[in-house]
């Protein structure tokens, strides 16, 4: 990763330019082994200024410019490549104003253009904040927050497996800057592509008996004749639905009906209203809470196959070959090649009999949360503090069609720490614990569950006496080394001992 930052201030002026661009090297796809370039940059301008209207309102506006310039070299994204480029652009308006001596009003509003989305959304924000006494403050406030789809949400076009299980079938993921349709006007039903029949580009009615002649040959691989057996029809023999798995690698049975067009990205909202207190007990005690609830709206889920592919049903295919080989021999031949998928439904935009992986979105979801802080000066150096936060969900499940919403973090964590420190000296030692509850995790092909943990950290500093300014330090996590998983598909870890020196000048 290369960037570089030029940020300019005075007074209430901010101007910041910054620049990032990363490189994925050698890197290769993990089931291809295909080589992946990832040479994208980005361009970031943001200026600020701030002023008081009236003697009372403090005004803070401000304006964001982003360009985000994709280069994976055809590797990444596709088709998509040289057209994938994003400009965002947003301007800003924050306001705090005193309506009283005790009663603040604060408000702010964004407005952002997405140059793909052509869209522009406004987020606003109000809050009030009540202070009977100078060292205590409660809150209340709302806010909507917008979040824009990714380039590889917008663009992807990734082979992600040669063949599916051995057979002519490409497994693809796309993103979803257009729309992905599916024609159901095929003898008055779903549309098909096959590569068993002729030209696999051409739409055919949703009947997997017209690619029988390709499943004789398929099956002719695996030691199994059906060839003496004429080709059944339609009504002879009925056709299934089953969409891939990546979890599983096996078809879940989907119906017809299920089978919906996937929209083109568009933003996602969190709307979030919260109550909070923070406050100072003399000089010693401090403490604050907030307790909150969100609503995520649009919320687009992890790629999964939304083109599922026809299968013949086992039920009446062994009732079919019954008629021409004997019971045990139609049974087993009926079982094999039920496996075998002879076509998919694929939309208009594809061209092909792949089986794309696309991220849906139009979930949303609604949980509360809760974070609590403490912090308490025993005097003599001495410090404790405690943290607390809850989440009402991990995890959402998914309906119409949609994915779970997963939130790849734990219901519960929690710190509890004390530390000393002694000016005179600047001798400096804490001891800290970290506790977490289990959590699910869906994070592309990491998916599982971490479980709960707990861990102890240390540190220790103190100031050279015979180096005037500078500071020596050491600080342990996970102290007692217990062994432990923090994410699905990172490693375990254990002690780690890290040793610093600071100089001030």
């Amino acid at each position: 990763y290369t960037y570089g930052q030029l940020r300019v201030a005075r007074d209430r002026l901010l101007l910041n330019l910054y620049y990032n661009q990363n490189d994925a090297g050698r890197t290769v796809q993990l089931y291809t082994g295909a080589p992946i370039v990832e040479q994208s940059r980005t361009w970031s301008a943001q200026a600020q200024y701030g002023t008081v209207v009236g003697g009372r309102a403090d005004l803070t506006y401000g304006v964001d410019l982003q360009r985000i310039i994709p280069r994976t070299g055809g590797t990444i994204h596709g088709r998509n490549e040289g057209s994938d480029e994003v400009t965002q652009g947003g301007v800003y308006l924050n306001s705090s104003t005193p309506l009283s001596s005790r009663w603040n009003l604060v408000a702010a509003a964004r407005l952002d253009h997405h140059s793909r989305l052509n869209d522009v959304a406004v987020t606003p924000r109000l809050g009030l904040v009540f202070q009977p006494v100078p060292r205590h403050a409660l809150r209340l406030t709302f806010n909507r927050a917008t979040s824009t789809p990714l380039a590889n949400d917008l663009f992807l076009d990734l082979r992600v497996a040669n063949d599916l299980v051995g057979l002519p079938y490409e497994i693809r993921a796309r993103g979803t800057s257009h729309r992905f349709s599916f024609r159901r006007d095929c003898g008055g039903g779903l549309c098909m592509r096959s590569p068993f029949v002729g030209n696999s580009t051409a739409f055919l009615p949703l009947d997997a008996t017209l690619a029988w002649q390709g499943l004789v040959q398929v099956l002719q691989h695996y030691g199994v004749d059906i060839s003496a057996v004429p080709a059944p029809t339609a009504g002879a023999v009925s056709t299934n639905l089953g969409v891939l798995n990546l979890a599983t690698r096996g078809f879940d049975p989907v119906t017809a009906a299920a089978v919906t067009d996937v929209p083109a990205a568009t933003r996602s909202y969190n709307s979030t209203f919260e109550a909070g207190y923070r406050g100072t007990f003399g000089d010693r005690f401090n403490a604050s809470f907030d307790f909150y609830h969100s609503r995520l709206t649009r919320v687009r889920t992890a790629l999964a196959a939304q083109t599922p592919n026809a299968f013949l049903d086992p039920v009446t295919l062994e009732a079919y070959l019954s008629s021409y080989l004997p019971p045990q021999q139609a049974a087993a031949a009926a079982q094999a090649a039920a496996g075998i998928p002879l076509g998919t439904v694929s939309p208009v935009e594809s061209d092909s009999t792949e089986v794309l992986l696309i991220g849906r979105q139009g979930a949303s979801a609604d949980f509360w949360g809760a974070d609590l802080a403490l912090a308490a000066r025993l005097g003599s150096g001495f410090t404790v503090s405690s943290t607390f936060s809850w989440t009402s969900k991990d995890l959402i499940p998914g309906d119409a069609g949609l994915s779970d919403i997963v939130f790849n973090a734990p219901k519960r964590s929690g710190s509890l720490s004390v530390a000393f420190h002694h000016p005179g000296s600047g001798v400096g030692v804490e001891l800290a614990g970290r506790a977490q509850s289990t959590f699910p995790v869906r994070s592309g092909e990491y998916r599982g569950t971490v479980g709960s943990y707990t861990v102890v950290d240390g540190a220790l500093s103190w100031r050279l006496r015979w180096l005037p300014g500078v500071t020596a330090g050491i600080s342990a996590t996970n102290l007692l080394d217990h062994r432990h998983q923090e994410f699905v598909g990172a490693p375990v870890i254990g002690r780690l001992v890290t040793a610093r020196l600071r100089t001030e000048f």
